[in-house]
C-alpha cells in the first residue's frame, strides 16, 4: 500500500512537484494572447466588416423591407465582435490547452498512475456530459442573440417612426411591447 509520507526523497520530490504544478500550472499556461495573434484576428475582422458593409450596400431595397434594421445592425456588430474574439485568441488558446492537458496527464501518471487510469476511463462519460451541456448552451445563446436582435430592431423601428407613434397615440402600446421583449431578454440572460 502506498502511503503518503514526506520521509523519502522521492515522496518529497513528488510533493514539491505537485505543489508547484498546482500553484503555477494554470497561470503559466494562460499567458496574454500574443500581439500578432490579436492583430491578425482584428485585421481579418476589419476586412470582413468592410466586405459585409459593401455587400449590404449592394443589396436591393426589397431585402431591407423584409429585414428589421436592428436585427441587421446586431448581426453586423455583435456577431462580428464574437468572431473576432474567437479568431484573436482561439488558435493560441487551443495549442496552450492541449499542451496543458498533455503536461497534466504526464504529471498525474508520474504521481499516481492508478488514479490517472481511473480518471482517463471516466473521461468519455465526462465528455458526454459536457457535449450535452454545450448543445443546451448553444440553443440558449442563439435564443439570446435573437432576442437582442428583436429588441434592437424594435427600438430602431420605433425611433425612426416616433412621429407616427405619437400622432396615433400608440406610446403605451409601444412601451408594453418593448417591455415584453425586454423581459424575454432578461429571462434568457438570467437563467
Amino acid at each position: 500500500m502506498n502511503t503518503w509520507s514526506l520521509g523519502g526523497s522521492r515522496d518529497w520530490t513528488r510533493w514539491r512537484f505537485g505543489t508547484w504544478a498546482q500553484s503555477s500550472g494554470p497561470t503559466r499556461s494562460k499567458p496574454a494572447t500574443p500581439w500578432p495573434s490579436r492583430g491578425g484576428g482584428q485585421r481579418l475582422i476589419l476586412r470582413l466588416r468592410s466586405a459585409l458593409f459593401a455587400h449590404a450596400l449592394a443589396l436591393r431595397q426589397r431585402f431591407f423591407d423584409k429585414q428589421p434594421a436592428g436585427k441587421l445592425l446586431t448581426r453586423l456588430t455583435s456577431d462580428l465582435d464574437s468572431l473576432g474574439d474567437a479568431l484573436g485568441a482561439g488558435v493560441v488558446t487551443i495549442v496552450l490547452d492541449l499542451l496543458m492537458i498533455i503536461g497534466t496527464i504526464t504529471a498525474m501518471m508520474w504521481l499516481d498512475w492508478q488514479l490517472t487510469l481511473v480518471i482517463v476511463v471516466m473521461a468519455p462519460l465526462l465528455l458526454g456530459i459536457l457535449e450535452f451541456l454545450r448543445r443546451k448552451m448553444k440553443r440558449l445563446y442563439l435564443a439570446i442573440r435573437d432576442s437582442l436582435a428583436s429588441i434592437n430592431a424594435y427600438l430602431a423601428e420605433r425611433v425612426d417612426g416616433v412621429a407616427v407613434i405619437q400622432l396615433f397615440g400608440a406610446e403605451d402600446q409601444s412601451n408594453r411591447e418593448f417591455e415584453s421583449r425586454n423581459r424575454r431578454f432578461r429571462d434568457l440572460t438570467s437563467t
